[in-house]
C-alpha cells in the first residue's frame, strides 16, 4: 500500500477501511467509509448541493452505510457529500457502492448528457462511460463491472491506491478534476500499479488536477501556537485609539522539508478584506511578525477575519508523457484568525469629528532643534460625556525630548518647550481624558517631524578617493527582489575610484567569513577578470576632491557624490565617506567608513561569543569635526539547539545618554543570510548608568545558531552626521 494522504477528517476515518460483515443486502455502501455524510439526489448532475432542490434524503451511519425509504425516486446522480463539505463523491443511481471509481462514471455520463434520455439511452450512456474508465484504469471488465465493487473488503490493493489518488486529487481542487478526471486516472493507475518512491521519507505521492505528479511533505499548521495568537489577539473598543499589536509567526508554519529548511519556504501573506475600514492595518513585518497598526480612531465593530497563507513548495515530477523535475508550488496552506471589535461602553468616548480636526491641527506644528515651541489644543469637543461623569485631561505621553505640558485643564491643553533631537514623522502624543471614576480613554496622535536644521558640511580640502581600494560596509540587512528580509549577511564590498579613466569600479560578494574578502596588491588595476564591474565615468572636483557619479535607474537620473575626510584609528589610516543620493527633489546621505585594509574588518567580525567588543563609530561635532563613539557590544551563548529561554544581548554607548541614542539610532537585532531566518520575539529596553546608554536585547523565544548581528541604523535626520553601529559575531554553535 501507498503511505496514506493527508484528507479530510471524515476520509481519514474511512481509510481504516471496513468488513465484508458491515454490508447489509438492502443498504447501499461508501468505499471508503464515509461516517456522518449527507446523502442527495443530485437532480442537476453538477456535483454540488442545492439545499432548496436537493434537500438531504438521510445521513450515513458510522460505517458509512445507509437505506433509501422504498418510496424514493431518485431523478438525478446519487451523492455523498462528507462531514466537513471537502469533497462529494456520486454514483449512477441503480447502483449501491459509491466510491471515487463510480465517481469517474457519473462524470464521464454527465460529460455526455446535454439532453433528457429514455431509459435505454441511459443504459447506453451509462455502459460507454464504464467502458472510458475501465480502459483508462487497466480494468477487466467483468460480468460485474469492478468499478462498483468493495474494493477494500475484496483485498484489491491497486483499485484501493487509485482511489486514494482520485480523491486527494479531487478535494484540492474538484473542478479542475472533473475537467481532467481520465487524464488522472490514468496516472492514478499507473502509479498504483508501479509505486514511485520519493527521496524524502516525509514526503507522499500525489497527483495534482492537471495530472502532474507530485511528491510533497504538506505544510501544516501549529495548533498550539495557533489557539495562543487567537487568544494574544487583542479586542480594541469601537471609537477609541488602538495601541497596535505585533507577534511573531515563527513556527505557525511547520518548515517546508521539502525544500531542506525553512529558509526556502514561500513568504507568510495575509488577506484581511474588511479590517482596513476598521482604523486598523493588518501587515506581515519582517517576514515573520503579524503586526496590527491603527490609522485612526477604531471604527466599525464586530468580528473580522484576518487569514495568514504560506505557499506549499513540492517537487513537481510532471506527467507520464512530459516528465520533468521542478520545485513549485502544490498548494496554498492558510490560517484564520477572529479578530473582534467590541463595543465601547464607557461613560466617556473620543469624538471621532473633534479627533481629525486636531490631528490636522498637530500636522501643521513646525519643530526643529533648539527652536522654542508652543501650542495651545482646545479639547472641549474631544470627549463624548453622555452621563456627565468627566473629570478632565491629562497628557499621558508625548515622544519628543525636551516638549511636555505646564497647563492641562478640562477644555485645553498648552504643549510647550525646545525639541533636543531630531525625530521623523510619527512619534505618538496621548492625551487622556479621565471621569470622575477614575476610568480614562486615550487619543492618540501623530506628530510631525522634528527638523534637524543641520546641513551636511561641505568639506573644502577632502581626501584623494582615487586610486585606492576602499573597503564599505562589512555586514548589510540583505532583502530579495520583492523586498522580503533575508538576514544580515557578511559583504565583500570594494570601491575602485580609477584615474586613468575616471570610472568606478566596484567589487560585491556575500561571503561567510570576511577572510575571504580578497586583498590586491599595490598597481592592481580592477577589471572583470579580478571580479569588479565598470559602473561608468565620474567627474572629480578640485580641491574639494568630490566625486559626481551620474547612475539611470528606471527611466530616472539619480545624482551620487561621494567625497571624504582622512581619520585615524589607533594609529591606523581611513576615510570617512560622505555619501548623498539625489534623485528629483529627493536627496539621501550617509556617513560611513572606508576601510584601506581589511585587517580591523577581521578583528571586529572574527570575535568570539561570550566576550566584550569595544569598537568606535564616527560621527561629526558641532564644526563638522570627525570624532569617534565608542561602542561595546556583547552576545551571550544561545540555549541548546531546540529549547525554549531567555537570551540577552547589549550594546553600550559610552559618553551617551539614551534620550540621545535612541534619537538617533534605531536598535535591533538581526539573523545571518548563511543561517536559518527568523525573527526574536525582541525587546529592547534602555537604561542610563554611569554617563553611558545600555541596550539591552532580550527574548523568549527559541533562538537559532545563526542570529548573530547588533544593529543601531541611524535615523533620517541624523543620517548625515552619524555613522551605524553594526557588530557581529559569526561562530554561535549549532
Amino acid at each position: 500500500m501507498i503511505k496514506k494522504h493527508l484528507l479530510s477528517v471524515a476520509i481519514l476515518f474511512a481509510l481504516t477501511g471496513c468488513n465484508d460483515d458491515l454490508l447489509l443486502d438492502t443498504a447501499h455502501q461508501t468505499v471508503p467509509a464515509m461516517p456522518n455524510a449527507n446523502v442527495f439526489d443530485d437532480i442537476n448532475h453538477n456535483g454540488l448541493q442545492d439545499i432548496d432542490s436537493e434537500p438531504t434524503l438521510t445521513t450515513t451511519d458510522t460505517k458509512g452505510r445507509f437505506r433509501l425509504s422504498t418510496t424514493t425516486t431518485l431523478q438525478g446522480d446519487l451523492a455523498i457529500k462528507s462531514q466537513d463539505d471537502v469533497l462529494v463523491l456520486r454514483t449512477p443511481n441503480d447502483e449501491k457502492i459509491i466510491s471515487a471509481l463510480t465517481d469517474l462514471v457519473v462524470i464521464e455520463m454527465n460529460k455526455e448528457r446535454n439532453q433528457a434520455r429514455t431509459t435505454k439511452e441511459e443504459v447506453i450512456l451509462k455502459q460507454n462511460a464504464i467502458n472510458k474508465v475501465e480502459s483508462e484504469l487497466g480494468v477487466t471488465n467483468t460480468e460485474k463491472s469492478p468499478l462498483f465493487s468493495h474494493f477494500i473488503s475484496e483485498q484489491n490493493n491497486v483499485l484501493t491506491d487509485t482511489a486514494e489518488y482520485l480523491t486527494a486529487t479531487k478535494i484540492g481542487d474538484p473542478i479542475a478534476y472533473e475537467k481532467n478526471s481520465l487524464l488522472i486516472a490514468s496516472t492514478a493507475s499507473q502509479l498504483a500499479n508501479n509505486p514511485i518512491k520519493c527521496s524524502i521519507e516525509e514526503q507522499t505521492l500525489s497527483i495534482t488536477a492537471e495530472g502532474e505528479r507530485v511528491c510533497n511533505a504538506p505544510i501544516t499548521i501549529n495548533p498550539n501556537l495557533k489557539a495562543h495568537l487567537q487568544q494574544s489577539l487583542p479586542s480594541p473598543l469601537k471609537g477609541t485609539a488602538f495601541d497596535g499589536f505585533e507577534a511573531s509567526l515563527f513556527d505557525l508554519f511547520n518548515n517546508d522539508i521539502d525544500l531542506g529548511s525553512n529558509s526556502n519556504s514561500s513568504p507568510i501573506t495575509l488577506y484581511s478584506p474588511t479590517l482596513s475600514a476598521t482604523g486598523i492595518t493588518a501587515s506581515i513585518l519582517w517576514g515573520s511578525n503579524l503586526k496590527l497598526s491603527s490609522t485612526n480612531l477604531v471604527s466599525g465593530g464586530g468580528t473580522h477575519l484576518i487569514t495568514l497563507m504560506m505557499d506549499d513548495i513540492g517537487l513537481n515530477l510532471g506527467t507520464l508523457d512530459n516528465p520533468k523535475s521542478n520545485y513549485e508550488k502544490v498548494s496554498t496552506t492558510s490560517v484564520t484568525f477572529e479578530f473582534t471589535i467590541l463595543e465601547d461602553d464607557r461613560n466617556i468616548s473620543i469624538n471621532v469629528e473633534s479627533h481629525t480636526q486636531l490631528q490636522n491641527t498637530i500636522a501643521q506644528w513646525d519643530l526643529s532643534v533648539d527652536d522654542p515651541f508652543s501650542a495651545t489644543l482646545t479639547l472641549s469637543s474631544l470627549f463624548h460625556d453622555p452621563a456627565d461623569t468627566f473629570s478632565h485631561v491629562e497628557l499621558k505621553y508625548i515622544d519628543i525630548h525636551g516638549l511636555d505640558s505646564f497647563d492641562q485643564n478640562t477644555s485645553s491643553m498648552t504643549i510647550e518647550g525646545t525639541p533636543l533631537y531630531a525625530a521623523e514623522a510619527g512619534k505618538a502624543l496621548i492625551i487622556s481624558g479621565i471621569d470622575k471614576q477614575g476610568e480614562h480613554v486615550d487619543a492618540i496622535f501623530s506628530l510631525p517631524e522634528v527638523k534637524s536644521n543641520y546641513l551636511p558640511p561641505e568639506i573644502e580640502y577632502g581626501a584623494n578617493l582615487e586610486d585606492r581600494f576602499i573597503y564599505i560596509n562589512p555586514i548589510e540587512s540583505l532583502r530579495d527582489d520583492s523586498g522580503n528580509h533575508l538576514g544580515s549577511g557578511v559583504v565583500c564590498e570594494i570601491r575602485y575610484f580609477n584615474s586613468l579613466d575616471s570610472s568606478l569600479y566596484s567589487y560585491a560578494r556575500i561571503l561567510e567569513s570576511y577572510s575571504e574578502c580578497p586583498v590586491f596588491p599595490d598597481g592592481t588595476i580592477p577589471s572583470e577578470s579580478n571580479g569588479f564591474e565598470n559602473y561608468g565615468q565620474y567627474t572629480r572636483e578640485q580641491p574639494s576632491n568630490r566625486i559626481t557619479f551620474e547612475l539611470e535607474e528606471d527611466g530616472e537620473f539619480m545624482t551620487i557624490t561621494y567625497q571624504a575626510q582622512e581619520i585615524s584609528t589607533n594609529g591606523e589610516s581611513h576615510l570617512l565617506m560622505h555619501n548623498s543620493e539625489s534623485m528629483g527633489n529627493e536627496s539621501m546621505y550617509s556617513l560611513n567608513t572606508g576601510y584601506l585594509s581589511t585587517e580591523i574588518i577581521n578583528s571586529v567580525l572574527a570575535q568570539p561569543i561570550d566576550s566584550d567588543i569595544t569598537s568606535s563609530v564616527s560621527y561629526l561635532d558641532a564644526n563638522n569635526n570627525p570624532l569617534l563613539l565608542s561602542v561595546t557590544a556583547f552576545m551571550p551563548s544561545r540555549v541548546e539547539a531546540g529549547e525554549a529561554g531567555s537570551a540577552d544581548a547589549n550594546l553600550i554607548l559610552h559618553n551617551m545618554k539614551c534620550a540621545q541614542a535612541t534619537s538617533i539610532y534605531s536598535f535591533t537585532a538581526d539573523y545571518s543570510i548563511m543561517g536559518n531566518p527568523m525573527m526574536w520575539d525582541l525587546e529592547t529596553t534602555y537604561k542610563d548608568k554611569d554617563g553611558n546608554c545600555h541596550v539591552d536585547f532580550s527574548s523568549q523565544s527559541r533562538l537559532s545558531s545563526a542570529i548573530h548581528t547588533l544593529y543601531g541604523e541611524v535615523n533620517t535626520p541624523y543620517a548625515a552626521k552619524y555613522e551605524e553601529i553594526s557588530f557581529s559575531f559569526n561562530n554561535l554553535k549549532d
